[in-house]
């Protein structure tokens, strides 16, 4: 038999390299798309067998169902979104693509694979081919000067007329995808709003397990935050 002899240089070597190798690893898992859940898989197939008009409900995972399709596409791909905050959303999901739309028009990568990019910005790209156009927002009509394709997918929670796949929210609600809510609509006095939408949810507390609160400014997101506090409710307030 022959025998190595190994350094213990040599040995300290392939260590760090052993534990780079299962960092690398772990973070491409940490990185890894999570499991399909069974209406995006549903929609995945309604699409195969030419479904262009999708309805789903809002957090249901449209944008994931277009993530999949993209990887399959035959060739470059247009993520159309009617607003920037969609844009930078979908720009995690997307990586590698193009972005168009403000700020971003005066770097355009011609030869990307992918764009997401802005309703208003659309016609930017006017010149080139695309296999698959994905419309996010679709009940909106389609920007002027978007480029043609083929394939265009048609994606809201709010279609106008009759889609080609349905999955509405009842179902997601049904199905633990989205959770259950009451819209409350509060009459109160004048001048003293924030304490008595605080008020209510003190004295109601068991009927409310977690309440999101709209505001108009970040300034009163926090103080609605100091008000619910001062009554013993934990808040907390989010903005951008």
């Amino acid at each position: 038999s022959r025998h190595v002899t190994i350094s213990e240089n040599k040995m300290a070597s392939l260590t760090r390299t052993k534990k780079h190798k299962q960092t690398a690893d772990e973070n491409r898992r940490a990185r890894a798309l999570p499991e399909l859940r069974p209406c995006q898989q549903a929609c995945l197939s309604a699409c195969d067998k030419g479904a262009r008009i999708i309805e789903m409900a809002c957090g249901s995972g449209k944008s994931r169902v277009m993530r999949e399709l993209a990887d399959v596409a035959s060739g470059k791909v247009l993520v159309l979104v009617p607003t920037l905050v969609l844009l930078h959303q979908f720009a995690s999901l997307f990586p590698s693509y193009c972005l168009v739309g403000t700020g971003y028009n005066k770097h355009i990568q011609w030869a990307a694979k992918g764009f997401v990019c802005v309703y208003d910005s659309a016609h930017l790209l006017h010149n080139i081919t695309f296999s698959d156009i994905y419309f996010d927002e679709a009940h909106h009509p389609l920007p002027i000067g978007c480029p043609d394709s083929t394939n265009i997918y048609h994606f809201s929670a709010t279609h106008r007329g009759q889609p080609e796949f349905q999955y509405a929210m009842a179902s997601a609600i049904e199905d633990g995808v989205l959770c259950d809510y009451d819209v409350i609509i509060p009459i109160v006095t004048p001048g003293h709003g924030q304490f008595c939408l605080a008020d209510l949810l003190r004295r109601q507390a068991p009927h409310f397990r977690r309440v999101l609160a709209y505001c108009n400014t970040i300034a009163e997101a926090k103080r609605f935050q100091t008000v619910a506090g001062a009554l013993g409710l934990a808040a907390w307030h989010m903005n951008g």
